[in-house]
């Protein structure tokens, strides 16, 4: 079966979530790396609510480091995660870790999710 069509692209509409933000992404894979080594990532996000969006962390994991900027986000603006990961005093192997946040706007609270994975060889 075809299926004929036109495809209308968005320029610069994010795809995923991460709760009520759209995120360029919700996976980080930071693939092998070596014990002891360090590396960064970088999630775009934007606030299409009519409110502004208050985002701060609810989870913490020894050696993974977020950064939100800016952690308020008024409506249609954009924002950035900044995901520092330090392999250090870390067990080997392949692991999964998720992320919570905590997103406030109009006086509601939601949660979302982000998943980090990561080979340490």
């Amino acid at each position: 079966m075809k299926t004929k069509g036109y495809v209308i692209v968005t320029p610069g509409k994010l795809r995923k979530s991460i709760g009520h933000l759209e995120a360029s992404n919700n996976q980080v894979n930071f693939r092998k790396m070596f014990l002891g080594a360090r590396q960064t990532n970088r999630i775009n996000i934007h606030n299409t609510k009519e409110d502004t969006m208050y985002i701060s962390l609810a989870s913490e994991i020894e050696g993974i480091e977020i950064e939100i900027e800016p952690a308020i986000l008024y409506p249609a603006n954009y924002g950035e995660l900044v995901i520092h990961f330090n392999s250090e005093n870390r067990d080997l192997g392949k692991k999964t870790e998720m992320f919570q946040f905590n997103i406030e706007f109009a006086n509601n609270m939601q949660q979302g999710y982000l998943i980090l994975n990561s080979n340490i060889i």
